[in-house]
């Protein structure tokens, strides 16, 4: 998304860039690519309003597109080795740098945007063709890579370029093809061929087989999703159909089970001396959302900081702290998902 108008559109059976205005629901095709296959990407990440980067599937060269004056370039050379290279993109907002998933590539793809360069990353040691498909990055900055053959999910860390093997899933080859973080932090991911909506824990490192999607009807192959986009709202993942005959839509509560509840509330205390944390009442919450809490017997004209905390299956997580500003005597009302 550009501009909060325009989708770039990643030209995968295009030799064109695709280019559609939410405004006025019009698509129109952008600067060709040059490229001999039809399947010359897969994956596209903005790194700034002038520079789109396209994860090269079937091409050996970085695709560099800028919408703003709708131009395409090739980037550097890719010297690795498969039939199909990478299957998705993301930019890590600790590192800059664009960091691409393994499909037949033996080696995570790093491409830094200030130099101009590819970089080799990690090996993944899945050993199988078409290894990954679909990656969502973390909190903490690391990216989840989900399993597409292989059998392990993956764990990059941008920072320390090092690849690591997750727990196995169980569900069978061609199982995944996206990955999208829900608001409480888990990685939802959408079933490819997979007979169930793969969902990986990222706090506890484990992962559980979600709703089941073998109801759905599907092509001769078996394919079922490609995407998964999170709502604005922040309460459904919606899944884009490569072989079923409908959308997928993933209810929150269908995720989160209602059987293992997180005790949520804050803890705060003045910013200026700083004092001990002061805790509010706990509350209990089955799912992702916002939550909130009254802060009695506040001091006029003081600095506060505060942050929230969650007890989930017996581990302690907590928020970020933020700080707010009280000076009329009144009782703090702090409503923060």
């Amino acid at each position: 998304m550009i501009d909060d108008a325009l989708v770039v559109m990643t030209p995968r059976g295009s030799r064109h860039v695709g280019l559609y205005d939410s405004r006025t629901q019009q698509y129109r095709d952008g600067a060709a690519h040059g490229q001999a296959s039809d399947n010359a990407f897969l994956g596209s990440a903005k790194v700034r309003p002038d520079l789109v980067v396209l994860a090269p599937l079937n091409a050996r060269v970085i695709g560099l597109y800028n919408p703003q004056t709708d131009t395409y370039r090739d980037g550097p050379e890719v010297p690795e080795q498969g039939h199909y290279l990478f299957s998705d993109i993301r930019v890590s907002s600790r590192s800059g740098e664009v960091i691409f998933t393994p499909f037949d590539s033996a080696h995570v793809g790093i491409y830094d945007p200030e130099k101009n360069v590819y970089l080799q990353g990690p090996p993944h040691q899945a050993g199988t063709r078409a290894a990954y498909s679909g990656i969502a990055e973390l909190e903490d900055g690391t990216m989840v890579m989900a399993p597409r053959n292989a059998r392990h999910v993956g764990r990059y860390d941008p920072e320390t370029r090092t690849f690591t093997q997750g727990p196995e899933h169980g569900e069978g080859p061609a199982a995944f093809m996206a990955a999208q973080r829900w608001v409480g932090g888990q990685v939802v991911m959408a079933p490819y061929r997979a007979a169930n909506v793969g969902i990986y824990d990222p706090c506890h490192g484990q992962y559980r087989s979600g709703p089941s999607v073998a109801h759905v009807p599907v092509l001769a192959h078996g394919q079922r999703f490609s995407g998964a986009i999170l709502t604005a709202a922040g309460d459904q993942i919606v899944m884009s159909n490569r072989g079923a005959d409908r959308l997928g839509i993933l209810e929150a509560a269908a995720v989160f089970p209602t059987d293992a509840p997180a005790t949520v509330g804050f803890q705060y205390r003045e910013a200026e001396p700083q004092r001990a944390w002061q805790q509010t009442e706990k509350t209990a919450m089955s799912g992702p959302g916002p939550f909130q809490a009254m802060l009695p017997n506040l001091a006029t004209t003081r600095g506060y900081e505060y942050r929230a905390i969650a007890v989930y299956q017996g581990k302690t997580i907590t928020g970020e702290i933020r700080r707010f500003e009280w000076g009329n005597g009144e009782p703090a009302r702090i409503d923060k998902p």
